[in-house]
């Protein structure tokens, strides 16, 4: 990513666009006649002898005001939101709560704490498991000599553990 967006009415400098490309950049794609219906909408722009230039920040701020970029986008995460008026602020943080509000509905969002107690439940289960192995196996373990059977009776144990633990993971998402 290139960097934020400035909208800043207050910069003589902004970056001047034609027609051309002000049609053509992603957050767009549009064709001449839709420019020239926005133009008699009121989309900024300035003369440069008979051409007409775009100066970028507010051409986008006038684009966003009059809901002509889906507020949707990924456009959103390039703007200095704090250049937008107060009112349209208040619409966007609205969109995006209700929009959260979708997602958990639809169990793509899970909450925060929810993430965390679960996470919490899950390892202390893995803990508790994983101390009681020496109690559940003494008996067993303490009729075994071999060194490698012993491990390899352990590691079976501790696999086990770690697909149960698994299972729970995989239903908690």
């Amino acid at each position: 990513m290139a960097g934020k967006i400035t909208l800043d009415l207050t910069d003589d400098n902004d970056i001047l666009v034609s027609v051309g490309i002000l049609k053509d950049l992603p957050i767009l794609q549009v064709s001449k006649m839709t420019i020239s219906n926005w133009i008699n909408d009121g989309l900024p722009y300035d003369m440069q002898g008979k051409r007409r230039t775009f100066p970028i920040s507010k051409a986008i701020k006038w684009l966003i005001e009059h809901g002509k970029i889906d507020v949707s986008t990924e456009i959103l995460d390039e703007i200095d939101r704090t250049e937008l008026p107060p009112d349209l602020r208040d619409k966007l943080a609205s969109a995006e709560l209700k929009e959260f509000k979708l997602q958990k509905e639809k169990g793509l969002l899970i909450d925060r704490d929810e993430v965390e107690r679960k996470g919490f439940e899950i390892g202390k289960k893995l803990k508790d498991n994983l101390k009681t192995i020496p109690i559940r196996l003494s008996d067993e373990l303490a009729n075994l000599n071999d060194v490698h059977t012993i491990r390899s009776r352990l590691e079976d144990e501790v696999n086990k553990i770690l697909e149960d633990i698994t299972k729970d993971i995989e239903s908690a998402v």
